[in-house]
């Protein structure tokens, strides 16, 4: 599935980028907070820098609501960028963009932000080709994808494969696990222990489990946006039918894994120095 953007409303969209490319300014000044409280969080692991590579920053700023108003950019040896109502053009812009049916079915809000960005980024260092239009198509056209995504759900088991609509919902096998969990050849046995112990608690959550299954052509965050959805739904069909709902005193924890609320306990009990 090819996207394209009708030559018309391109060249409109290309102008109003023109219009935003030239709003780029450097970084502002920024008010200082004061105070140096910092809790002591433990960490559990570290990461060397020849595991980091490389990398390119892209500065944002968010408000006290934790929306995004900014983005920098790295420019010789200062930032400029997008800020306040410079950044607020380009979110109209690119809202307007992906009402384009093709883009809405395949791409989602974020990644057609991120792409807009990027052709700012590089136009306003003279390195980008070609126009906004033809950069956003041929970035979407790059990253849309046939993907098969399994979203297992949370201690729920079936007997066979349920076909449920637009999804399956199978089993995740022993032998699914194998394949994912392989030992790295090489590995020292620090980092084989690591990674057994890693591989031994996923596997405790997911094996044997149940998992809806979704094949989807799209971009990888929209496939994810979508998948989840579907997975959600075909949860809550799964809960409707189940023998929870004959009795009040019990519920059904059957819902995607990682969304389960499963009420804990937690307490610690003090002695010596610390009471």
């Amino acid at each position: 599935m090819a996207v394209q953007i009708h030559p018309e409303a391109a060249r409109r969209f290309d102008e109003i980028a023109r219009e935003i490319l030239a709003k780029v300014a450097p970084e502002p000044e920024l008010v200082r907070i004061s105070g140096d409280f910092r809790p002591d969080i433990h960490p559990v692991a570290q990461i060397p820098q020849h595991d980091i590579g490389d990398f390119k920053e892209t500065k944002s700023f968010v408000n006290g609501a934790g929306k995004e108003v900014g983005r920098l950019f790295e420019y010789g040896n200062r930032r400029v960028g997008l800020v306040g109502e410079a950044f607020k053009s380009l979110e109209g812009l690119v809202r307007r963009l992906h009402e384009t049916e093709a883009l809405q079915e395949s791409t989602t809000l974020e990644f057609i932000l991120d792409a807009a960005f990027g052709w700012v980024e590089s136009s306003y260092q003279n390195a980008a080709s070609e126009s906004f239009c033809e950069h956003i198509v041929r970035r979407t056209n790059e990253e849309i994808k046939d993907f098969d995504i399994w979203i297992p759900l949370h201690q729920t088991y079936v007997e066979a494969d349920i076909p449920m609509g637009p999804v399956l919902i199978r089993t995740i096998t022993r032998e699914i696990l194998d394949e994912r969990f392989k030992e790295p050849a090489g590995a020292d046995a620090e980092t084989l222990a690591a990674i057994q112990y890693a591989s031994a608690r996923e596997r405790s959550r997911l094996q044997g489990c149940a998992a809806v299954t979704v094949k989807l052509q799209a971009e990888e965050s929209k496939a994810r946006e979508q998948a989840r959805e579907m997975a959600e739904n075909a949860a809550a069909m799964l809960r409707f039918l189940s023998p929870a709902n004959w009795t009040p005193r019990l519920r059904s924890y059957c819902v995607p894994l990682g969304s389960e609320n499963v009420r804990r306990r937690f307490e610690l009990f003090m002695r010596g120095r610390f009471s």
